[in-house]
């Protein structure tokens, strides 16, 4: 039982960073679709550079930079042109993977890249520095978000944009800060995958894990510590997909195995309770009257 929930907890952390990243998105107002591909090329881009330099701290630092110069240039599409959010968000995950499938055939030694090495703790076993990190990150994001004027700024463009810039915010760099944070904590996500979790980069390694994110935000009802523990229901699927067969010893299907984390979140959705709802302007661009 122990092995199983350490084998969920860590499963799970890629998909918790980015879940806490779109958190901060969607509280101002901006909905992600398009975190599968920023994941993909942010787990890309970190087993590259670690390969690269023989760095696994340059690797998770160039993973949150490119996170970060993702989400402005996504920013610039929707908070400032007033891009769709969805079409943009659908166009990053298309561009994304055949940008990652052309360079991994090209590139083929980013399939093996140095990577965190576990620092085992009573009671944890098979975690890394990711772990510990997100740890510290869940609280962290629940003082910045409820108990700052930054927070406060943030939550409030999510929900009333047009009140917001009445009291003298700017919404669309509200915006743009947020998506920002958004980005960096992504691109940690992405690299906790690519060399944290495994060790270099193999084509759409990503396999869902951003829309997993993305329903345990809705499932987290836009809460970053309910957001990340939907994350955790959706590792320990993930985990019981990995141990059934030898486990029970059961003959069943790897494909449908692999509909566990996803059927999970499904079930997960479906069965939510009222009392959490969407920030109101979400996916809503804000445009100023004159």
């Amino acid at each position: 039982m122990i092995e199983l929930i350490n084998s969920a907890i860590r499963l799970s952390v890629p998909t918790s960073y980015v879940a806490l990243g779109e958190v901060f998105g969607e509280r101002a107002g901006v909905i992600n679709i398009g975190i599968e591909g920023i994941m993909l090329l942010c787990c890309l881009v970190a087993a590259a550079v670690a390969e690269a330099t023989g760095s696994v701290v340059l690797g998770f630092l160039g993973a949150a930079v490119a996170g970060m110069a993702l989400l402005a240039f996504q920013a610039f599409l929707m908070v400032l042109l007033k891009a769709n959010q969805i079409v943009v968000g659908l166009g990053t995950n298309l561009a994304a993977l055949g940008v990652t499938t052309l360079y991994v055939k090209a590139n083929p030694q980013v399939q093996q890249a140095p990577n965190l090495d576990p620092l085992d703790l009573p009671g944890v076993l098979g975690q890394n520095l990711c772990f510990y990190g997100l740890v510290l990150a869940i609280p962290l994001a629940l003082f910045v978000l409820y108990r700052t004027a930054w927070g406060l700024r943030v939550r409030s463009v999510g929900e009333a944009p047009a009140a917001a810039d009445a009291a003298g915010i700017v919404v669309d760099r509200v915006r743009l800060q947020a998506m920002l944070v958004g980005g960096a904590l992504c691109g940690i996500g992405g690299a906790a995958l690519a060399i944290g979790d495994l060790q270099g980069f193999t084509e759409n390694m990503v396999s869902g894990k951003g829309f997993i994110a993305l329903a345990a935000v809705i499932f987290g009802r836009w809460n970053p510590a309910l957001a990340v523990a939907g994350c955790g229901v959706f590792g320990l699927a993930s985990a019981v997909q990995f141990r059934v067969s030898s486990v029970f010893g059961w003959t069943v299907p790897s494909s449908l195995l692999q509909m566990l984390p996803f059927v999970a979140a499904l079930v997960a959705l479906a069965v939510q309770r009222t009392g959490g709802r969407a920030p109101a302007a979400l996916a809503v661009p804000y445009e100023r009257r004159r």
